[in-house]
């Protein structure tokens, strides 16, 4: 299929022409893909430099913040190792700190569990970048090089590694929590949590999907599916989705959304993907914890006190 100009308002309707009110996520990948091939998006593999800085190979001429997300690749494992103990360890809440009585807030409880999982995911960051845990795993030479790309290029000069990741496991969580809610946002009342469980896992592969392309790309997509008032974090919103089937168990992106989707791309031209794409299976273990969560804390109490979505 060749790529659609999408240069116009008429051409973002010649790309979604065609397509139902509400389009399964599942469907939009390919779509999306177009839009890269048009707008002639540059994808830039973090895995040959990964390699090379883990064998002290000369990188070579590399913009400094791809460089930053490849060395943040190299140190997300151990991170995600961290976390992962700790759901071991508390395997009824998956690692979260649960008040006494075992619940959060009625009102505001996914965002409860969210609020929970960035407090998680920054200890496990602070412990990975302790002194200690540095010299342990002898990378000092390597957590060196990438404290040396803050202050360069566009990076924060105020930044540091520990900053960097700990932005980066708070982008995921609040796009993977707020994608929870929008599935019980969404979901036809009454609602079975398989079916939400059903909805969240389309979502979860949707984001993953748009989490392709580089950061500040990514921020904008979701920004598109956001609620529109300016929120300083990625939280999707329920109006841009709805149910496309008639069972409730798929997730759909409504046209409009779409258009606005494809128009939040700009024109630039590269595109390094999360550094955590990197590891097939982290990506699958984090997926993994939000459905976790979702099946065993949150929908089971959606579904006994359904939302008032007002959508």
């Amino acid at each position: 299929m060749q790529a659609p100009l999408i240069k116009t308002s008429s051409d973002f309707e010649r790309v979604i022409h065609g397509l139902a009110d509400l389009t399964p996520v599942s469907e939009l990948p390919p779509i999306l893909e177009l839009v890269h091939s048009d707008l002639a998006f540059e994808k830039l593999h973090l895995a040959p430099i990964v390699d090379k800085i883990r064998n002290g190979d000369r990188i070579g001429n590399v913009d400094t913040f791809v460089i930053a997300r490849a060395y943040s690749a190299l140190f997300m494992e151990d991170l995600w190792s961290y976390v992962a103990d700790r759901i071991s360890s508390s395997p009824t809440t998956h690692g979260l700190k649960i008040t006494e009585s075992g619940n959060f807030g009625d009102v505001d409880y996914a965002d409860d569990l969210r609020d929970s999982a960035l407090i998680l995911t920054k200890e496990a960051v602070r412990e990975v970048f302790s002194a200690r845990a540095i010299n342990e795993s002898g990378r000092q030479h390597i957590f060196d090089r990438y404290q040396s790309c803050f202050g360069m290029s566009y990076l924060d000069p105020k930044g540091d590694p520990e900053k960097h990741l700990v932005s980066g496991f708070r982008t995921a969580v609040y796009v993977t929590f707020s994608m929870m809610k929008v599935s019980a946002q969404v979901a036809p009342a009454p609602s079975s949590p398989g079916a939400l469980e059903d909805l969240l896992d389309d979502g979860l592969k949707f984001v993953q999907y748009l989490s392709s392309t580089k950061l500040d790309v990514f921020l904008k997509l979701t920004k598109a599916l956001g609620n529109g008032r300016g929120e300083p974090e990625p939280i999707l919103d329920a109006r841009h989705f709805g149910v496309s089937d008639s069972q409730g168990q798929k997730l759909g992106i409504k046209s409009n959304s779409i258009k606005a989707l494809i128009g939040a791309y700009g024109t630039n031209p590269s595109r390094t993907g999360c550094p955590a794409l990197l590891s097939p299976n982290l990506v699958r273990q984090m997926n993994d914890w939000v459905r976790g969560i979702a099946r065993d804390l949150y929908f089971p109490k959606v579904c006994a006190s359904p939302l008032d979505t007002q959508l």
